[in-house]
């Protein structure tokens, strides 16, 4: 059978020009010409021919393999296999649509008509399937891009709402393009973008090409910060080279086209025809070349052979099968993420670990060395005699010292260095389970937050609250917060419950470092203050890799305690509208209940006040009064009171050998009328300035709810005295 091929082959060979780049394939762009004249014209050339006939069955194979793997196997359909299964049916349509174009100018030695229904038929499949192929690509490139970018945050995506947004803009353009007479013959002589438009296509391709080049790039630089097992490197590794084969498909793509066009409007040489042969033969290979790629993915290539084996492509040993066999049917009852998951806990872990230890060297640092910059760094000094001291006076601090800044590389020897003696750390053979991100650390404003430390230090051991060695299962445990809270940031949480970490955005950072001073003042001279505590504030950015800066800041925690011991969560800010969580006709269990950060409805529902003695309800409304009415002074709003209801009862039962006490201040109080009740108490969410965006916000919701509704976003006078009035009045 493969003889009679090969002798078919040559016959038509050596009876056709092989490669007929003659005067009559040359086509004028500047010459109205019919129909039945473009397609004789713009006909495949005989190379084209024969590859259009035999490299789409091969492709369309393979990519039925993909298709059963990705179906068979739920480890396929995670990040990036859901992309590529997406890709593969594409790529599988645009071969046909190839295979149907190649037997028609065989049989009819000439292209289709370009307004005939076979064309246009052709036309709607490859714009389809080349839309698809275009933005999964893309969507491949971003999603994985910001999954490495934020692996601290954390990045998801809704894969119903991104394949439903795809396909509809997909039918939508091959739509609009159709209606429009824009699909038809092209100038490869292919039915899809007709050759009165040929610059839509070249757009695109070139739109794309960057796209690629910078996912590219960015991959080869995030590799040498990449500290992980050798089989995640070589996947990441696997996927560089995906990216790079694409880019160089593509760029041929784009050069073709931009030549194919030049010649059919300006240079008008039969010759230079041979450029719609490469771009053809681009496009041909384009599907195939992927398909091998994605079946050799390190990650599913078990796969990939135990399909082979069963379709007899290839021979086994059966003891090899049945450990195959075996192997995969483990990992497929076995909770594992992606490869693209794991690295980001790898990089998450080795970012937190270093942040902590850089976190942890700078407030162990008691004195700052003075040195006079021209830019942006500055250093500062602190005399023998303050460093004596307990505390920063606020009278030797100014307005200026809100905006001063520290600098410092953080690498491996810096910490191995710093730690080697410190009684807080664990030793050397423990601490390489971590690995080390080089990083800039910059300190904000590090005068300003020691005197706010200093508030609290008889009661908080920072130095005891941020050793990594006591906080190595939190360091692990946090995989599962990349999630962060509502406002999707990355939280998180010592050991001990005294204190958070948490991401900032850089406008609630510098919104924050202008009103600093006036924050440091007020807590001086306000030290009962509930407004939730922020005692660091830092910037870091990776040295090697992304070069995304990432604002960190040290809170006090509310809560002081295990999580176990929590009864209710309660987020006030003074609003019902749309402020509940759970459906009020339902009954739920208290377990749930106890997980959920529940709202003012759920509130009123639950609680309906929170129960004081006199004499401490009248202090904590003063407090909270006197608290909001200064954030009202510093233009935030959308801050909230946190309410946390704790079973103290049960806490003192299980410490009781420890003598643990309960976190002494007007933040926790004890339940007047039930033994063993208490809340901890808190304003959080105080770095919204009230801008143009929450303008924006507010306005919206004015028209949405109507003008006398009482949205949560409002000036901040008003959400002041509203929070003073429907909270601190109602609840106490």
């Amino acid at each position: 059978m493969k003889k009679y091929l090969i002798l078919f082959l040559f016959i038509n060979i050596y009876q056709c020009e092989f490669l007929d780049y003659t005067d009559d394939h040359l086509y004028d762009c500047t010459l109205i010409q019919t129909e039945q004249e473009q397609s004789q014209i713009l006909k495949l050339h005989y190379i084209e021919r024969i590859s259009f006939v035999i490299i789409p069955p091969i492709s369309v194979f393979l990519s039925l393999l993909i298709i059963i793997i990705f179906i068979k196997f739920n480890k396929t359909r995670t990040f990036p296999g859901y992309i590529f299964f997406s890709l593969t049916i594409a790529d599988s349509i645009l071969n046909i649509s190839f295979f149907l174009l190649a037997v028609h100018s065989f049989y009819f030695d000439q292209s289709p008509i370009s307004s005939g229904y076979f064309c246009q038929i052709n036309s709607v499949m490859s714009i389809i399937a080349l839309c698809c192929e275009f933005m999964y690509n893309l969507a491949f490139s971003f999603i994985l891009t910001q999954k490495l970018k934020r692996a601290l945050q954390g990045f998801n995506t809704n894969q119903i709402y991104m394949h439903a947004i795809i396909l509809s803009i997909a039918v939508i353009i091959t739509t609009i393009l159709t209606t429009l007479g824009y699909s038809g013959l092209n100038l490869f002589g292919i039915c899809s973008i007709s050759t009165k438009n040929n610059y839509i296509g070249i757009t695109f391709v070139f739109i794309f090409i960057g796209i690629e080049f910078y996912t590219f790039y960015f991959l080869k630089k995030s590799i040498p910060a990449i500290q992980s097992k050798d089989s995640l490197l070589q996947i990441v590794k696997h996927y560089i080279r995906y990216v790079f084969v694409t880019c160089i498909i593509y760029t041929i793509f784009g050069i073709c086209d931009f030549i194919t066009g030049l010649n059919c409007i300006y240079l008008q040489k039969s010759y230079i025809n041979i450029s719609i042969t490469f771009g053809n033969l681009a496009r041909l290979f384009f599907p195939l070349f992927m398909a091998i790629i994605r079946l050799s993915d390190p990650a599913n290539k078990k796969y990939t052979i135990y399909i082979f084996y069963k379709l007899k492509i290839i021979n086994m040993d059966y003891d090899e099968f049945i450990l195959l066999n075996t192997n995969h049917k483990k990992q497929e009852l076995q909770k594992q993420d992606s490869w693209v998951s794991e690295l980001s806990k790898d990089l998450r872990t080795s970012t937190i670990f270093t942040m902590l230890c850089s976190v942890y060297m700078d407030i162990k640092q008691k004195k700052y060395i003075q040195q006079k910059k021209n830019i942006f760094i500055y250093f500062l000094c602190i005399s023998r005699e303050e460093d004596q001291k307990k505390s920063i006076p606020i009278s030797s601090l100014c307005q200026d010292d809100g905006q001063q800044i520290t600098q410092r590389v953080i690498s491996k020897e810096v910490i191995n260095k710093r730690f080697k003696f410190d009684k807080y750390t664990f030793q050397k053979n423990n601490r390489q389970q971590f690995q080390i991100v080089q990083i800039k650390m910059t300190t904000h404003s590090p005068m300003l937050f020691r005197n706010i430390r200093d508030i609290d230090i008889d009661i908080l051991n920072f130095q005891k609250s941020l050793d990594f060695s006591q906080n190595k299962e939190q360091i692990q445990q946090a995989f599962g917060q990349a999630d962060g809270g509502r406002s999707g940031e990355f939280f998180f949480f010592t050991y001990d419950n005294q204190l958070i970490l948490k991401t900032l955005k850089e406008e609630e950072l510098n919104t924050f470092k202008k009103n600093l001073y006036q924050y440091v003042t007020y807590l001086n001279e306000n030290q009962t203050s509930m407004i939730t505590k922020i005692y660091g504030l830092y910037s870091f950015q990776v040295i090697k890799g992304s070069s995304q800066m990432v604002h960190l800041l040290v809170m006090k925690n509310i809560l002081t305690m295990p999580k176990q011991y929590i009864l209710r969560t309660y987020d006030l800010k003074g609003s019902k509208l749309g402020r509940q969580v759970i459906d009020e006709q339902k009954e739920y269990d208290d377990q749930y209940l106890r997980k959920k950060v529940l709202k003012e409805n759920e509130f009123i529902r639950f609680e309906k006040q929170i129960y004081l003695s006199f004499r401490e309800r009248q202090i904590v409304k003063d407090i909270l009064e006197k608290d909001s009415q200064f954030l009202a002074k510093m233009h935030y709003v959308d801050y909230s009171l946190l309410v946390i209801k704790l079973d103290y009862k049960q806490y003192r039962i299980d410490n009781i050998r420890n003598n643990q006490q309960i976190f002494t201040s007007y933040n926790c109080l004890r339940d007047d009328r039930k033994n063993g009740i208490y809340y901890h108490l808190g304003i959080i969410d105080y770095l919204q300035e009230y801008n143009y965006i929450k303008r924006i916000e507010h306005n919206y919701k004015k028209v949405r709810y109507g003008q006398q509704a009482d949205a949560s976003i409002q000036e901040p006078n008003y959400y002041s005295n509203r929070f003073i009035n429907q909270i601190v009045k109602k609840i106490f």
